[in-house]
């Protein structure tokens, strides 16, 4: 929570506060499937042990699609000592804080305690729950933290197409944990993160119905193929393990639809509520390429010479970078965020000059970097900028350096001083 707190007083941006928090969460999340150690329960862990090695081969691998029900069952099942009760619970519990089942989590919690409310000399093991209690708090908290943020994220176009399903997929997978399923305590609300104000609970659509959403969309977005995967169902197969990164992201979320509506969320079967204009824009309007127009965003101007010197720099030196690799200019400075040269188009002004506001000139070269000559100009500025000399025009020249002209001197053409 202190790393969080130092970067959100950074004025880190949204992207860097999700990771942050959600290495929060997974790191929680770990802890929770940690076995206590403590001598009151090796009884506990002999007998619970003998219950699962009935149930699994000698040397099988761990598959948590096996050994959750497996605990689940030794757990409401079986005849055990609170011992016993406590360990196949609280593996259980960790187990299932793995899967997403927060409501199941609640349960085994709520059991835990009533079990053991009236034994006299199990302090110890009620600290034990008491302190998963905690844990559990504590995980919501940060899977809240790390859905708003990435939210916030994909909506500031921090992240480009190409990263878009994955991160979509952690918003589905950040909703659907957060929800109880009419367990007991009920859904957990959303963290809403307000300006200037410490994190903030607020009750709006339950978390499954907006998980739903975002898996919705995932599943009809054009890069994760819709109709290949309405084939594959209909033929009765599974993409393979080398199908495309994007198509199994897809899967994923056709898995998770179907579960959902298993699980009795109710949803329309189209995209709605509170997140709709956001994943309308996504799948339809294409968020997330340098061709999207997003019409509440405009670009920061009246900064200075040495702003748009930074900038500059930055922009040209990314162009012979993804040059070098690929053998070939961008076609165009979207190209740079698209491809992940440059991981945040916002921290550029989205390649507008912060001095006037007017995007700035490129164009893509013939031949290739040895080709051309040193004073050849990359990037230039569409007006003059103040600067101790007077207006002047910036330039950023394929030898990496940077120059500002008295006269305009358009990408490709050689400068002379």
């Amino acid at each position: 929570d202190y790393t969080y707190k130092c970067y959100a007083r950074r004025g880190a941006r949204s992207a860097a506060l999700a990771k942050v928090s959600l290495m929060g969460a997974w790191a929680l999340r770990c802890r929770a499937n940690l076995p206590i150690g403590h001598q009151r329960l090796d009884g506990g862990y002999s007998e619970v042990n003998d219950k699962v090695i009935r149930r699994v081969k000698d040397g099988e691998r761990f598959s948590l699609a096996k050994w959750l029900p497996i605990y689940r069952q030794i757990f409401e099942s079986e005849s055990l000592t609170n011992e016993g009760y406590l360990v196949a619970g609280l593996t259980a519990f960790g187990m299932e804080m793995r899967d997403g089942n927060l409501g199941r989590c609640q349960v085994i919690l709520n059991k835990l305690n009533e079990r053991l409310k009236e034994d006299k000399d199990g302090e110890i093991m009620r600290g034990l729950v008491r302190a998963r209690m905690t844990l559990q708090r504590e995980y919501l908290t940060f899977v809240g933290r790390a859905t708003q943020h990435f939210m916030e994220a994909i909506r500031n176009e921090e992240f480009p197409r190409l990263k878009l399903p994955e991160t979509m997929l952690v918003v589905a997978e950040g909703l659907r944990r957060q929800a109880s399923f009419g367990q007991l305590g009920g859904d957990t609300p959303d963290v809403r993160l307000r300006e200037g104000s410490p994190a903030v609970r607020v009750r709006e659509v339950s978390p499954e119905v907006r998980a739903y959403d975002w898996y919705l969309a995932i599943s009809k977005m054009p890069e994760t193929q819709p109709k290949w995967r309405d084939e594959f169902r209909a033929q009765g197969r599974v993409p393979s393990a080398d199908a495309p990164y994007e198509v199994q992201i897809g899967w994923i979320a056709d898995r998770q639809l179907e579960t959902l509506t298993k699980l009795g969320v109710v949803h329309p079967g189209t995209i709605s509520g509170p997140d709709a204009g956001l994943l309308t824009a996504i799948v339809i309007e294409g968020l997330g390429t340098s061709e999207y127009i997003n019409p509440g965003w405009k670009p920061v101007v009246g900064a200075t010479q040495a702003d748009c010197a930074l900038i500059m720099d930055l922009i040209g030196k990314a162009v012979l970078d993804f040059t070098f690799r690929n053998e070939t200019w961008p076609t165009s400075l979207g190209v740079l965020w698209e491809r992940d040269i440059i991981h945040d188009r916002n921290y550029v002004n989205r390649f507008y000059c912060p001095v006037s506001g007017k995007p700035y000139l490129y164009q893509p070269l013939p031949g290739g970097i040895s080709d051309t000559s040193p004073r050849t100009v990359l990037l230039s500025t569409a007006e003059p900028v103040n600067t101790n000399q007077g207006p002047r025009y910036g330039l950023f020249l394929a030898n990496a350096t940077l120059e500002w002209s008295a006269s305009p001197v358009k990408p490709g053409e050689l400068y002379k001083r």
